[in-house]
């Protein structure tokens, strides 16, 4: 996988989280049609995360640090700790819009 495709897959998942309200496990599971074992392979279920482990740079494709992700200006936490439906949809989609905003000013340029 390329940076630039874990990001893409990245920002479709997190725009089908924002559109169901579901978590990333079920992603893998009823879009990408992961076993229960493969998606327990993917480092936290992300692909930028799996990118990280699998390139030989050892960074994630869009944060500096490993786990910035999980400042709270990038809302990932308070979706993580959601227990509303339409909560995770809401941050969801602000996740969503943030990623396609970096792919779009990093490749779209």
């Amino acid at each position: 996988m390329t940076k630039k495709e874990a990001i893409l897959q990245t920002i479709d998942m997190w725009k089908w989280l924002a559109e169901i309200g579901a978590r990333k496990r079920d992603y893998l599971n009823l879009v990408k049609k992961l076993t229960f074992e493969e998606i327990y392979n993917i480092q936290n279920a992300c692909y930028l995360c799996e990118y990280k482990e699998k390139s030989k740079f050892k960074t994630c494709p869009i944060f500096k640090r490993c786990f910035d992700c999980m400042k709270p200006q990038y809302n990932y936490v308070e979706w993580i700790d959601s227990g509303s439906v339409e909560k995770r949809k809401r941050i969801a989609y602000s996740i969503y819009l943030a990623l396609r905003e970096y792919y779009e000013k990093k490749y779209l340029k």
